[in-house]
């Protein structure tokens, strides 16, 4: 075990039983915390000089006195055995040396220790201890080499200027150390009050770092483990790794996936991560027109058994319905077999009538404007079109701004950025276009919850950090 102890004037003291010489009686005086000696600065003699006699001239007729209340307290709390205990003292010893310095209570303090077995060492500073940001500075030290702290180590901070209590306290903070402070009148020993602080500034840390999301950032605090594990589950949620189960209904599927992707669009573009939100939204608007195709074909029963079923040339067929909207053969026969109408064949593609050449090869262009001529779904269409405008003021045409943004970055297939300013002239307030969106839902009555499942992860955590 490892102990650090800051010093100060008052940590060596003579019993009250004590003996004085004459010629050292004005070197000490009653301490007000009770009746032992404690010694006295002069005009003529120092703390410094006295602290330095008594080291190096009378160390042996002052030995049976000696008492070191806060010390010794420490010990007493630590359980500390002689031969597994390691004390770091820590004084102030400034050059030239100042009236007030500590540098030889530590070695008063060490010698007497280390008489009793333990091991002990003496490390001092030689500036003003109340040079709060050098001795912030000085303390780190003590978590690297040569020292390494070990977990678990106790700093003893009852002693020494406030500013040397608090730079201890400041640097223990979040490295599962034990900073104790002990009551000099009652000589109450306790932890409470760092651990109290630390968890009051790690509750800010972790609730400024859920305001942006960051599952991954908290999980690498000294948090306890209930809290990484919720973050756990939060980041497998927003990488959908959990969240959908797959032997449900694709409609089910679907609508939960869309939920999931509104909320992480909102995370990207809260995190600053421009081109992922780009991304995520046109993720976003080509699952909500597979959902509809879906809930389209389900409504007229075409669905049996997971597998969209229809009838070309006398022959049934039986896809999934994922397979058929990525098969192009599979899906030009299911649609110029059930929307007939609709369709008419140029150049072996399967084309929309009164389109300029949308074919069912168009991507999600095809799909705003087949449910158009189905008149169907009108207000999302309505909705998603004004982010599929191009320069020329066109909808859904192949140089709409959002295929734009997303072709030129690294998502698509250029090396150019996208900017907050991007995603603005596109969408206007981000958070309230996903809130209109999740509003046209609403009103066409498409089965997509809103979970707010984030939301609900950070309370969760928030809850955690204030009660641990």
């Amino acid at each position: 075990m490892k102990i650090v102890i800051t010093l100060g004037n008052r940590d060596v003291q003579l019993r009250k039983t004590a003996t004085i010489p004459l010629e050292h009686g004005n070197w000490f005086t009653r301490n007000n915390d009770g009746d032992d000696w404690i010694i006295k600065s002069q005009k003529k003699k120092s703390f410094f000089d006295i602290t330095r006699d008594l080291f190096e001239k009378h160390y042996e007729l002052y030995h049976p006195h000696l008492i070191f209340p806060m010390i010794e307290k420490t010990l007493e709390y630590a359980k500390t055995k002689p031969e597994e205990t390691e004390i770091i003292f820590v004084a102030s010893a400034q050059d030239p040396p100042d009236r007030q310095d500590c540098k030889y209570v530590g070695e008063i303090a060490k010698k007497y220790f280390e008489d009793k077995g333990y091991k002990c060492r003496l490390e001092t500073f030689s500036f003003p201890p109340t040079e709060t940001g050098k001795l912030i500075n000085f303390f780190f030290k003590f978590y690297y080499e040569p020292f390494n702290l070990p977990q678990q180590s106790i700093i003893s901070t009852s002693g020494g200027t406030p500013d040397m209590r608090a730079a201890a306290f400041l640097t223990a903070l979040f490295k599962n150390m034990r900073v104790i402070t002990i009551n000099a009148r009652t000589g109450e020993v306790s932890e409470h009050a760092f651990r109290h602080h630390e968890n009051r500034i790690l509750q800010e840390i972790v609730n400024n770092m859920l305001s942006v999301y960051d599952y991954e950032g908290i999980r690498n605090l000294p948090v306890k483990k209930n809290i990484k594990d919720l973050c756990e589950e939060a980041l497998k949620h927003y990488n959908l790794e959990n969240g959908i189960d797959k032997k449900v209904e694709y409609d089910e599927r679907a609508a939960k996936a869309i939920d999931l992707l509104i909320d992480n669009a909102h995370i990207c573009f809260i995190q600053g991560r421009y081109a992922e939100t780009i991304g995520r939204l046109f993720r976003i608007e080509e699952a909500i027109w597979y959902l509809l195709l879906y809930l389209t074909i389900k409504q007229k029963n075409l669905i049996k058994n997971g597998k969209v079923i229809w009838t070309s040339n006398s022959k049934e067929k039986k896809e999934k319905f994922e397979r058929l909207i990525s098969r192009e053969d599979s899906k030009k026969d299911f649609f110029k077999t059930h929307f007939p109408d609709l369709f008419e064949e140029k150049e072996d593609k399967l084309k929309l009538k009164n389109t300029n050449d949308v074919t069912t090869q168009s991507g999600k262009n095809f799909y705003y404007h087949f449910f158009q001529s189905l008149n169907l779904y009108s207000k999302v269409g309505d909705f998603l079109k004004t982010i599929n405008r191009d320069d020329q003021g066109r909808y859904y045409t192949s140089e709409s701004q959002i295929n734009q943004l997303r072709n030129k970055s690294y998502l698509g297939h250029g090396f150019e950025g996208v900017t907050k300013d991007d995603i603005t002239e596109l969408c206007g307030n981000f958070q309230n276009f996903l809130n209109q969106l999740r509003e046209v839902f609403k009103q066409e009555g498409i089965p997509v919850p809103q979970n707010d499942l984030f939301g609900k992860y950070n309370a969760k955590i928030k809850h955690e950090v204030k009660n641990s």
